[in-house]
């Protein structure tokens, strides 16, 4: 068992529907989402239908919708991480997610997409 302290949420959160463990430093809106310990959420996030494993950090106006991140991920300021319910977004162990490297991936998936309908629709 891991005694950690209480967590703290900073004025102007909201939380709806969301566990959050021990440890945490809660700057933005959590909604039916997962917080595990020592995650740090700035100020301005939006986190919504995802699970945050612990020790991670999403830094200020982050906005993250169907996301898996694994632990010790940091997400740059300003980044944008959007799945699905069926897809989710996932991050491994260690990572670094920043605002660039996000858009040249939202450009890849949105290319993938439309191959993907081509196909179908032939």
């Amino acid at each position: 068992m891991k005694v950690e302290p209480p967590t703290c949420y900073l004025k102007g959160t909201l939380v709806k529907n969301a566990l959050i463990a021990n440890g945490c430093l809660i700057g933005g809106t959590v909604e039916n989402s997962i917080i595990a310990r020592r995650v740090q959420i700035g100020k301005g996030v939006v986190i919504k239908n995802s699970i945050i494993m612990q020790k991670c950090q999403i830094e200020d106006n982050c906005y993250l919708d169907s996301v898996i991140l694994d632990k010790n991920v940091k997400v740059e300021a300003g980044s944008s991480l959007i799945g699905t319910a069926r897809d989710p977004f996932v991050v491994r162990k260690g990572t670094k997610q920043g605002a660039l490297m996000n858009k040249y991936y939202l450009q890849f998936l949105n290319v993938a997409r439309m191959q993907y309908q081509e196909v179908l629709l032939m």
